[in-house]
């Protein structure tokens, strides 16, 4: 899942293009523990709760999906905020299924 995402995989080669100077081993442990910890706060704040996010875009496109059919006119606006919304779902459905 984290490897589907553009941000993790800049993050990756930041911490492996740092030298150290020890047995092959001793510098694979190193570049592991920093590696986990730029991407445990990352995954806490980027990443988060997959199902929660998933949940959280399928309100907002019912809300719009709501606002148009109450308003019964289909305004330009709306249209377009129910199609960015309907992207975001997509994409969150996306990384559930990686989840």
């Amino acid at each position: 899942m984290w490897s589907k995402h553009s941000d993790c995989k800049s993050r990756i080669p930041d911490c492996w293009s740092i030298s150290f100077v020890g047995f092959p081993m001793y510098i694979l442990t190193i570049k592991l523990k920093l590696l986990k910890e730029k991407l445990k706060p990352w995954n806490k704040n980027v990443i988060d709760n997959v199902h929660v996010q998933v949940t959280k875009v399928e309100e907002k496109l019912k809300s719009i999906q709501n606002q148009i059919n109450i308003i019964g006119g289909h305004f330009e606006s709306r249209m377009n905020q129910e199609k960015i919304a309907q992207l975001k779902l997509d994409a969150a459905l996306v990384i559930q299924e990686y989840f």
